[in-house]
């Protein structure tokens, strides 16, 4: 039951990072607690966030434009952590 309740406080701090703080210290709390809990997928939301309110057309390797290149990260993220994780012994 702790750890529910760490979870749900470590969302609120993100959430907190999200609106208060830039893109860049979201993104380093968004990387410690993607190593710290399983499947931490609420990163994906405060970077959708992110993108929404504050992100403008932004040209992806010079072929496409998007305006989420946060939460294409996110999700890049969260599918490399799911891969090191098994290929770590002690996690």
């Amino acid at each position: 039951m702790n750890e529910i309740f760490f979870r749900a406080a470590v969302d609120i701090a993100l959430l907190l990072c999200v609106y208060l703080f830039q893109w860049w210290v979201f993104s380093i709390a968004a990387v410690v607690f993607l190593f710290r809990f399983k499947n931490f997928y609420e990163i994906i939301v405060g970077a959708f966030i992110i993108d929404t309110l504050f992100s403008v057309p932004t040209r992806v390797f010079g072929i496409v434009t998007t305006e989420y290149l946060l939460t294409f990260c996110a999700i890049l993220l969260i599918v490399t952590s799911i891969i090191l994780r098994r290929k770590l012994k002690y996690y």
